[in-house]
């Protein structure tokens, strides 16, 4: 695989070959899985077999949490990681309180910055491609961008009948959105989607890499807010979302270690460049690290797939609530080192790792 900061590439993310993979691949995924649970009959999550379920759900939605502890051993090991290090107990306190006390504000917390979490990295994404073709994303980009995701999560806050089922547990919304509002959200969607789309036709730039992500986004959240099948839906979103995070996690730490030096300063540390070496060794390890974590939350808390194996291992409602605590932590910790490893001043030479050193790291972030 060729570096991401290679002259040949600007104007793509990854490369011209990659970028088509990390970006169509997802929705081709979660396109194709949709086709198989229509055909088959799959209603609900526990009617989906055990393989598809590992594949479909637990590759991408659990898979990807471990790139952002890869980086952040990264900075870590570059001297900056003292926030990364902080954050741990804190955040496993303040969970542990919220599930004691009352675990649906947790679970409901989580999935509102899960949203958050997704939409920052699509603005990344956005600013990236267009730095990587040496300039910013136009004002009218960041406006399509943003009634892509926008629009569909709206619509979703009008449905009574809906609750917040981000995680399966259709827990209650947050704030319940006027159905009156429904025809001008549509007229402000659609009106916003054909114009971009025209003037994409018009320009000849469909198939640049800022088009690609802005469709993406729009298919993601469009089919993943409305469609009517969770795990469908949720595929929509996580797919895109992941994958994109395996490709940029693995360039952007392979490139910062290629700047920092051959020498490692610890095994974990040689282990760490040696994971970055060949997307092989580095898929396989976050996918094992995902599933041990699904296996803990099976055996811990959701005894779905194993009811007969462990139904001699009853638990209490509060030690079940530690369990919860403990293993949202890392999703939690995912999100907010997010918001922190893709800026240039928590993480020094994210930038240039990613290939837009000539872009301000919070135009970067925020676009």
């Amino acid at each position: 695989m060729q570096q991401i900061t290679a002259k040949e590439n600007e104007g793509y993310i990854f490369s011209r070959t990659l970028d088509n993979k990390a970006i169509v691949l997802p929705i081709g995924i979660a396109l194709a899985y949709s086709i198989l649970e229509r055909c088959l009959g799959w209603d609900e999550l526990h009617e989906v077999p055990l393989w598809v379920y590992l594949m479909a759900v637990v590759a991408c939605d659990v898979g990807h949490v471990s790139c952002s502890f890869l980086m952040a051993h990264q900075a870590s090991c570059s001297g900056h990681g003292r926030v990364y290090k902080m954050l741990i107990p804190v955040v496993c306190l303040i969970l542990l309180v919220l599930c004691l006390s009352h675990d649906s504000i947790a679970w409901i917390g989580i999935g509102y910055a899960t949203l958050a979490h997704y939409v920052q990295q699509q603005y990344f994404f956005l600013t990236v491609a267009a730095g990587r073709a040496k300039r910013q994303p136009t004002t009218f980009e960041n406006i399509t961008l943003a009634v892509g995701s926008a629009a569909p999560i709206l619509i979703w806050h009008m449905d009574t009948e809906r609750g917040f089922d981000w995680f399966f547990r259709d827990d209650p919304l947050l704030v319940q959105i006027p159905e009156e509002l429904l025809p001008l959200v549509l007229i402000i969607y659609c009106g916003v989607g054909l114009i971009y789309t025209a003037k994409s036709i018009v320009k000849r730039e469909t198939t640049t890499a800022v088009s690609k992500i802005i469709a993406t986004t729009w298919l993601s959240w469009g089919v993943g807010i409305l469609y009517p099948s969770k795990t469908a839906s949720m595929l929509f979103l996580t797919a895109p979302h992941a994958i994109m995070s395996f490709f940029s996690t693995f360039f952007t730490v392979r490139n910062k270690w290629a700047v920092a030096g051959v020498q490692a300063r610890s095994d974990l540390e040689a282990f760490s460049r040696c994971l970055v070496t060949s997307p092989v060794y580095y898929l396989l390890f976050l996918l094992l690290l995902a599933l041990c974590e699904e296996c803990l939350w099976e055996a811990l808390v959701w005894r779905e797939w194993s009811t007969s194996l462990f139904q001699h291992y009853e638990s209490s409602s509060d030690l079940i609530s530690v369990y919860t605590a403990l293993l949202l932590t890392p999703q939690t910790l995912h999100i907010l080192y997010e918001f922190l490893l893709w800026d240039e001043r928590t993480n020094p030479g994210v930038c240039e790792a990613v290939g837009v050193q000539h872009i301000a790291s919070r135009q970067v972030m925020f676009a």
